[in-house]
């Protein structure tokens, strides 16, 4: 068994895999808590054999041991636990409780009985962590995971992690080359990838050819992904793949309270498109097609405005229609903001800077809307988030430089200063 064991550390934590999906859980704090908690909310479903505290169901009266039972948390949902054939993925957040509230100062040390896989680094046998990254949280692995070579970009070191527990075709190479050009066409957009420390798990779904199946991914402190692909999928598959960018451009977005779906999701969709184009992994021609299709399908309002979609996705289950009407969004910006400025600016300066201020404190959504409508001249975001009536798009078709030919095809004039720099890096 793996016990933590390090005086110097605010929280010694053990688990005992044993009895998997059962965790037993000690810790030993320097110091007595109030009260302790998951850092998620949702969390406390799992934990067993603690007093709940009567005005948080995610908090419990402080204790040296208590259990968590995975099978309780898994709803297929990695951000609190699930079982993908052998293999055991859960987020710490719903796992390791901790003082309510955290000091800004909190060290941690956690050992775990058994192979353990996660982003933490280890120190004398011990995986350590602090305050920020025991707040922001992580994915961990158990059971049926596998060390792969780990890969470097922009200098960083991204560790990889492939579950074993199902038959796959695609070979590591394959698997590795997927998440490398995912990382770099990411990696362009800071210049560089800003987490510390980061970890890829990789998935198999059965049944399924697809290259990228589904993502998810806890990037507050340290960074650590889950990518499901299909079992079936060939090299092709993952060659034409969207998802993997999709899912690690959350590495380089604002932090925003709230999560709005319209701007977390929305440009990411956006991004997912003109970074993929920029690196190469698709042509110009392939990228404003797909727009354009989105903006023929996806971003009319119907009566309901992007701002009530966005916060009812989750209950309508409406993903593409506020994905996609973000991601028109996030064009319409991107091209104001570059006509006005004759591209002096653009979205990705206003995402850029955001990003870097959204460090310390997350910003509101306010805030963003503001930075977004201050950058363009007009309000735009205001507008298209509350439209309920059907916007005309002709304007942006003509400041592209774009002919619609179908409804899924447009043409190319053969020069426009404006589109082109959205293509450059």
């Amino acid at each position: 068994m793996i016990w933590l064991l390090l005086a110097a550390a605010d929280m010694q934590v053990k688990i005992d895999t044993t009895f998997l999906p059962t965790l037993r859980v000690e810790l030993t704090l320097a110091e007595p808590a109030q009260r302790l908690c998951t850092a998620i909310i949702g969390g406390g479903r799992g934990i067993k054999g603690l007093k709940a505290m009567p005005d948080d169901p995610d908090c419990f009266q402080p204790a040296s041991a208590y259990h968590v039972d995975l099978k309780a948390l898994d709803g297929h949902d990695p951000d609190f636990a699930t079982l993908m054939g052998k293999a055991w993925m859960w987020n710490d957040q719903a796992v390791i409780l901790r003082p309510e509230p955290l000091p800004d100062r909190f060290d941690v040390e956690l050992d775990i009985n058994g192979p353990a896989f996660g982003v933490w680094p280890k120190k004398a046998g011990l995986y350590v962590a602090n305050a920020a990254a025991l707040d922001g949280g992580s994915y961990w692995g158990l059971g049926a995971w596998q060390p792969m070579s780990p890969l470097k970009v922009t200098g960083r070191e991204v560790q990889l992690f492939k579950s074993t527990g199902r038959e796959f075709k695609a070979s590591d190479t394959v698997l590795r080359d997927w998440v490398e050009r995912s990382l770099k066409a990411v990696a362009a957009f800071l210049g560089e990838l800003p987490a510390a420390r980061m970890a890829v798990f990789l998935a198999p779904v059965r049944l399924s050819s697809e290259g990228g199946v589904f993502g998810s991914i806890i990037r507050r402190h340290w960074a650590t992904a889950l990518l499901l692909f299909g079992a079936n999928a060939t090299a092709e598959a993952f060659a034409g793949d969207w998802m993997a960018v999709h899912e690690l451009f959350h590495s380089v977005m604002p932090h925003i309270k709230g999560r709005p779906a319209w701007f977390v999701e929305g440009f990411c969709t956006y991004y997912q498109d003109v970074l993929r184009a920029r690196a190469g992994l698709q042509t110009a021609a392939a990228m404003w097609d797909d727009l354009h299709d989105a903006i023929v399908r996806f971003c009319q309002p119907d009566g309901r405005s992007l701002d009530e979609e966005s916060k009812s996705m989750r209950k309508t289950h409406h993903y593409q229609k506020v994905y996609w009407s973000g991601a028109c969004l996030a064009l319409s910006l991107d091209v104001t903001i570059r006509t006005r400025t004759q591209n002096a600016q653009s979205l990705d300066t206003v995402m850029q800077q955001a990003w870097k201020d959204s460090q310390a404190t997350p910003l509101t959504e306010s805030d963003m809307v503001e930075r977004l409508d201050a950058a363009a001249g007009l309000q735009i975001t205001e507008k298209m988030l509350l439209a309920t009536q059907a916007i005309d798009f002709a304007p942006l078709y003509s400041s592209l430089g774009l002919v619609i030919k179908s409804q899924t095809h447009v043409e190319l004039s053969p020069h426009n200063s404006v589109r082109d720099a959205i293509m450059s890096p």
